[in-house]
């Protein structure tokens, strides 16, 4: 069930892991930077090229997992069907800035427009059906 709690939680810029399921083998996990919408659903972005990127696009579905690696521990992690688009620089430049601060993260997504003028990425949404968490007081 969500929660405040657990948005305010992955509002944080924590880097988190997704999964997902493939074909004749176990659940493909890799680390990402992601942010919120304005609905409070999670977005990464992916080069369309991906390995994990087709995965999705495949199952359709994915998981996406945010924790605190110290005292007190703590995770949200939510699961649900993908939305997939073409990303905007401005989503790289977004989720640059919650990484990387204003200043770095513009540098980052500087030089990233060559790349990003190409379409050569995709913006993930997850619209999260299940959630579950630890840790965060509730």
């Amino acid at each position: 069930m969500k929660t405040d709690a657990a948005l305010a939680f992955l509002a944080k810029p924590w880097v988190a892991m997704i999964a997902v399921t493939a074909p004749n083998r176990g659940p493909v996990a890799v680390p990402v930077w992601y942010a919120l919408d304005a609905h409070g659903n999670p977005w990464f972005v992916s080069p369309k090229a991906s390995f994990k990127s087709g995965l999705i696009k495949q199952a359709g579905r994915f998981t996406l997992t945010a924790q605190r690696e110290a005292r007190p521990y703590a995770y949200v992690s939510v699961e649900g069907p993908a939305a997939i688009v073409t990303a905007e620089t401005d989503d790289i430049r977004q989720m640059a800035r919650r990484y990387l601060g204003d200043r770095d993260g513009d540098s980052f997504a500087d030089g990233m427009d060559e790349v990003m003028a190409a379409g050569t990425r995709w913006r993930i949404t997850l619209a999260p059906e299940h959630w579950s968490s630890y840790g965060l007081g509730d």
